[in-house]
């Protein structure tokens, strides 16, 4: 190797990671094979209403891959200086790669659900001479969840330089849940009503947690209806989230973030010799805690509806939202780089980079993980109208809109709030309006109607581009004269 002027050679091995493009385009298929069986009994106890049930399901995935090298005979290649990993190759070279293109099956998963649940209710009685019946229901729910992960170790083996699968990789999981809950139906006058409920549930890997929720329902006239209600929730990861295969790959050709100041705010790279391809790692993550939400609802209802020909009915609904995953974010390790444009190019929740051996070198974590809050409010509007043809048939027509006062999230805890309404952050924009405007005609055996989509405009990733507000539509004709032809 003759270097550049200026640079002296020093004796030792360089690493060398080189993309094999003259191999062709490669191919990950999934054949997902899933079976269900579910037994399930009814019926009455004295006053009590009783449903019980037992469910097993099974999900088995092959992954299977094509387009990729046998690692052995690319070492091969590299050695006897067919391949070269700096430019163009020669036909040899070529011919090499293409000799060393193989496929088989990879990985193989297996996922394991085996369920029971049971639950009574039963009236209660006019408690509050409302003309309606207090009722209340009780119930319990028992789960078990098996996964397992494996590679298929010979086949693994000649391409783990290519795939970055462990070809000894095995990974297993195990969870137990079991739940109790109750709810309790208290109407106090023909118009208001009263409901609460509390759930219970204990995980066997993440202790337990008790989540309740509380509403109010208020119906003065056929044509007004108001309701409200607060709850807590609770979502655990999946044991896929937690035990996946761990494996290391490359991302795609992104920009520097160091070296490229203009790349940090939006995906352009205004320098070719800025260009990057990193290491990134997916799979599974130990270290996952669940997710916790609390949510605020106060929606109003307001409907007008008659017999045919005539009908509608307007409603709204104004939500307050907020989740608060626990994972504390580690953004004092040194020498890591804030990247989180790279993470949105992979359309994953990533603002880090974590260290390898040395202090130079490094890789994106894509695993998934707890990040910060998401606070949400806005309202939900819905109208529709229906309108009797006579012979001519029937026509429909519809109003869904969408108004979101505030969203808002972080991409670590703790960090600092992005506001997300009227901009591209993060995986897109927030639309502040949106509206979908239907109308739909049925006659005998023929069809027809279309929609219109609305969004407002919004700041671009280049905040100095501006989208402006922009309608899509889509139209259809339906024709069912034969039976089972439509």
């Amino acid at each position: 190797m003759t270097p550049r002027p200026g640079v002296t050679l020093q004796p030792g091995f360089i690493t060398v990671k080189w993309r094999a493009l003259a191999g062709g385009q490669r191919t990950n298929i999934s054949d997902n094979k899933q079976q269900r069986v579910v037994a399930m009994l009814d019926g009455f106890l004295g006053d009590w209403d009783y449903q019980t049930a037992v469910s097993y399901n099974e999900n088995k995935v092959k992954e299977n891959i094509t387009g990729y090298t046998d690692g052995n005979l690319i070492t091969q290649g590299m050695l006897n200086g067919i391949i070269n990993p700096f430019g163009d190759q020669t036909a040899e070279g070529a011919a090499f790669i293409a000799d060393a293109i193989t496929s088989g099956n990879l990985q193989n998963h297996t996922g394991k659900v085996t369920s029971w649940d049971g639950k009574v209710s039963r009236e209660l009685g006019d408690w509050f001479g409302s003309g309606r019946k207090s009722a209340i229901a009780l119930g319990a729910e028992y789960r078990r969840e098996d996964f397992k992960s494996a590679a298929n170790t010979p086949f693994a083996e000649l391409v783990q330089a290519s795939t970055g699968v462990d070809p000894t990789s095995l990974s297993e999981g195990t969870r137990n849940v079991s739940a109790l809950y109750a709810e309790l139906r208290i109407p106090v006058s023909k118009a208001l009503e009263f409901s609460a409920a509390l759930r219970y549930d204990n995980y066997s890997d993440f202790s337990s947690t008790t989540n309740p929720r509380f509403s109010v329902r208020y119906q003065p006239s056929k044509a007004l209806l108001i309701r409200s209600s607060y709850s807590t929730g609770f979502r655990a990861p999946s044991l896929y989230d937690i035990n996946a295969t761990p494996y290391y790959t490359n991302t795609g050709t992104v920009s520097d973030p160091v070296n490229c100041p203009a790349a940090r705010r939006f995906q352009q790279v205004r320098h070719a010799e800025l260009q990057r391809a990193v290491q990134v790692q997916y799979g599974g993550n130990t270290d996952l805690q669940p997710e916790v939400e609390e949510l605020h609802r106060g929606p109003w209802c307001l409907s007008r509806r008659r017999t045919s020909p005539w009908g509608g009915s307007v409603v709204g609904q104004a939500d307050r939202h907020h989740r608060q995953p626990v994972l504390q974010h580690d953004s004092g390790r040194s020498g890591s780089v804030r990247a989180v444009h790279q993470a949105q190019r992979l359309g994953r929740p990533v603002d880090r980079w974590l260290l390898l051996p040395g202090t130079d070198c490094g890789y994106l974590d894509a695993r998934t993980q707890n990040l910060g809050g998401t606070n949400t409010n806005g309202v939900d509007l819905s109208a529709s109208y229906m309108m009797s043809l006579g012979s001519m048939g029937k026509v429909a027509f519809g109003l869904n809109s969408t108004y979101v006062d505030k969203y808002e999230y972080q991409n670590f805890a703790n960090g600092p709030w992005i506001q997300n309404v009227g901009r591209y952050e993060g995986s897109g924009p927030i639309f502040r309006w949106q509206h979908a405007l239907s109308a739909n005609w049925t006659g005998g055996s023929w069809a027809a109607g279309g929609v219109i989509h609305s969004k407002s405009g919004y700041i671009d990733q280049d905040p100095e581009n501006t989208v402006s507000a922009y309608e899509t539509m889509s139209i259809y004709v339906a024709w069912s004269g034969m039976k089972g032809l439509q």
